[in-house]
């Protein structure tokens, strides 16, 4: 009798474990039907080459309306960050790594380039981006406050937005399914590069920089490491290229040898 009614114990208490767990993770797996479906929504879409409207109307933290071509710089390229200010954990940590990477590079954020972040959460407001353009600008320099914007929107120009970038996000109760990713964009709209994760190499970004720009930031050494480097889409970085290696080396040494035949022949000259 006794081990009859211990067997019935351990049954009721392996039932009432089973409806504990069906109580606490069948609301969350009903809400996310078909999971693995939604999941493939949600990433980078490869749209290098392709243009974003410039025209698009937002609101800065300032509570300013702006259309994207205001806040460019002429001649110059510039960096889209999608985001939400309200996102409790991988936003935080892109836009950390967007501070750290404009503390890195040497260019100059609003001279050489902008950065541009655009929230895809439709129900967030002025007030919402400059909360946290303050907390990530406070111990910058002034220019920081100036080359960095914060922007909010309404939907139909955030959805258009996203799309032209190929960012892929999908709501997820009160919070959003997303990745992270940084985009590089020249002048006149079009997507040169785009770089995911939430630690951007400072080599990479300048030079996609310099690139993007067609010559009007940068110095003489990176257009020469441009002809060294291309980027791998497959690994994310400028990888070194033997060919333009082989084709610097090339006209560095036939500039070598005009030189040389040029000092030789005003010798001959003197001694003649």
């Amino acid at each position: 009798m006794k081990k009859k009614k211990l067997c019935q114990k351990k049954r009721l208490l392996k039932l009432a474990e089973l409806l504990l767990f069906i109580t606490l993770f069948a609301l969350p797996v009903n809400a996310l039907e078909h999971p693995g479906e939604k999941l493939q929504k949600v990433g980078i879409k490869n749209k290098r080459g392709e243009k974003i409207n410039l025209n698009l109307n937002f609101k800065t933290s300032e509570d300013k309306n702006v259309k994207l071509k205001d806040i460019i710089l002429p001649n110059r390229p510039f960096i889209v960050v999608p985001v939400y200010y309200s996102c409790p954990h991988l936003c935080q940590f892109t836009l950390s790594a967007v501070r750290k990477l404009i503390n890195n590079l040497t260019l100059n954020i609003g001279k050489d380039y902008n950065v541009i972040t655009v929230s895809f959460n439709d129900k967030e407001a002025p007030q919402d981006a400059l909360n946290v353009k303050n907390t990530y600008t406070a111990q910058g320099l002034p220019v920081l406050k100036k080359g960095w914007y914060f922007l909010t929107g309404k939907k139909p120009q955030i959805n258009q937005l996203m799309s032209e970038l190929g960012f892929n996000y999908l709501p997820d109760g009160k919070e959003f399914a997303h990745t992270a990713a940084i985009y590089i964009l020249s002048p006149n709209g079009l997507i040169s590069q785009y770089f995911t994760g939430i630690d951007y190499s400072s080599r990479d970004v300048r030079l996609s920089l310099v690139e993007a720009s067609k010559g009007s930031v940068g110095n003489v050494l990176d257009q020469v490491l441009l002809y060294c480097y291309r980027f791998d889409p497959l690994k994310g970085k400028y990888v070194w290229v033997a060919f333009g290696v082989m084709k610097t080396g090339a006209i560095l040494t036939l500039i070598f040898f005009a030189v040389l035949f040029f000092y030789l022949f005003r010798a001959s000259k003197k001694v003649g």
